[in-house]
């Protein structure tokens, strides 16, 4: 990271000595850095980096790249495979999934906060992929990291998304109407017994 906080990726081997890297491999690192130092002045932009007072950008650059080092793999297998593009991406999502799981709701079961990243990515990356979010040169409208009053934010959405996770892996997929809550399967559907139900849940 440079005095500006800009991200500058390298290649080390495992003693710490640079790498030189093929082409190919540098696109791709190239990329990672610039999508991370990217969705940063994004961020910033947005006021998430003035208003966190625990924002410590060496810990959180580090809890960035643990997550693409975590999840590169699965991401470059789900979008098709390692290009600089799918790079960019991971990084810039992965930024941006970060900064919001630091500042999701949590709950008092620590269990049920251990994958704010992963929301906060995911949350990330379909809401560019959709076009929801705001960006300055192509989507004033969009949605910012803050909601207000009349709009949600992407942090509400993330939020959202965990709360309905949190609550639907709490349901009782075999409970009847008239049991301790009355409703079945995933999405809570009352339970009515009749076999058309039975066969759609």
């Amino acid at each position: 990271m440079d005095e500006n906080g800009n991200v500058k990726l390298s290649a080390v081997d495992k003693d710490g000595n640079p790498v030189e890297l093929s082409p190919e491999d540098q696109a791709i690192l190239d990329n990672i850095s610039k999508g991370m130092n990217d969705a940063l002045n994004w961020l910033e932009e947005e006021g998430f980096i003035k208003t966190f007072s625990v924002f410590l950008p060496g810990i959180f650059h580090l809890k960035v790249l643990g997550f693409i080092s975590k999840y590169s793999s699965m991401f470059y297998h789900i979008t098709g495979g390692v290009t600089p593009d799918n790079a960019y991406e991971l990084a810039y999502n992965a930024t941006i999934g970060v900064a919001i799981s630091y500042q999701m709701v949590q709950y008092s079961e620590k269990s049920f906060n251990d994958f704010d990243s992963e929301i906060g990515f995911w949350t990330s990356y379909w809401s560019r992929k959709s076009g929801l979010v705001y960006n300055k040169n192509s989507n004033r409208s969009g949605m910012h990291f803050y909601g207000d009053a009349k709009h949600l934010g992407l942090l509400d959405v993330a939020n959202l998304s965990k709360a309905i996770i949190y609550r639907e892996s709490t349901f009782d997929p075999d409970a009847h109407r008239g049991d301790s809550n009355g409703f079945k399967g995933l999405m809570g559907v009352a339970y009515e017994g009749g076999p058309m139900l039975i066969m759609i849940l």
